[in-house]
């Protein structure tokens, strides 16, 4: 696992402290900073791949599993199903169960166990608007694409409130207008839509639509 990381470890608001920095990492062994780390070496893996440099994105790989290993053997919890924010296991959120679907650090089965929990645990830390975009992307990783509609109430919320825009965080918040909390304008095609390139430059399409309760779009 990482350890101590220097300048400012933002994460998210709210769950964490004043400063959104996750457990661990200024001191290390952060499950969500290694797991995070893992998730883009296997991005950058592909990339590798892609360009014809077989032997990097190799190293990419192994890198990545060997930091989920060993995250997952020190921060899951077999009692909860969850992976723990430190390997002390005092507390638990959905960022860090969000990783370890993302980064590959569970199989397919612990992925939708996991993805269950996190949306139904009312103890463990939350995410907040612009996180909610990794929430998405792990519920489609484990294949559960249509939950996407019915987590959509924090924004049904907003209008409510007669928000025209996005707010960055929940209220009370300091900024109504946070671009960073605009992913239904991207999930709608992405993921209800399901449009989504298949092969790099969008010279294939992939269509897998997850309507969740809606008949039609």
């Amino acid at each position: 696992m990482l350890g101590p990381l220097t300048w400012w470890n933002f994460v998210d608001w709210d769950n964490f402290n004043d400063w959104g920095t996750a457990p661990g990492a200024d001191q290390g062994n952060s499950s969500i900073i290694t797991l995070q780390y893992a998730y883009t070496l296997n991005q950058a893996a592909e990339l590798f791949r892609a360009f014809d440099h077989p032997a990097q994105a190799d190293d990419q790989e192994m890198l990545a599993l060997e930091l989920n290993d060993h995250t997952y053997w020190y921060c899951y919890n077999q009692t909860n199903g969850l992976i723990a924010d430190t390997p002390e296991k005092l507390t638990y959120s959905q960022h860090a169960g969000i990783w370890a679907v993302l980064s590959r650090g569970v199989t397919l089965q612990e992925a939708q166990i996991m993805m269950r929990k996190i949306l139904n645990d009312k103890s463990i830390g939350k995410v907040t608007f612009f996180y909610r975009f990794y929430l998405t992307q792990a519920l489609k990783k484990a294949e559960m694409g249509d939950l996407y509609y019915q987590e959509l109430g924090p924004w049904r919320a907003m209008l409510k409130m007669g928000l025209t825009t996005f707010a960055e965080k929940p209220e009370p918040t300091r900024s109504d207008c946070h671009a960073w909390s605009a992913s239904p304008d991207y999930d709608f095609l992405a993921t209800i839509c399901g449009i989504m390139p298949e092969t790099p430059g969008f010279k294939t399409v992939l269509i897998k639509p997850s309507l969740g309760k809606l008949n039609e779009v």
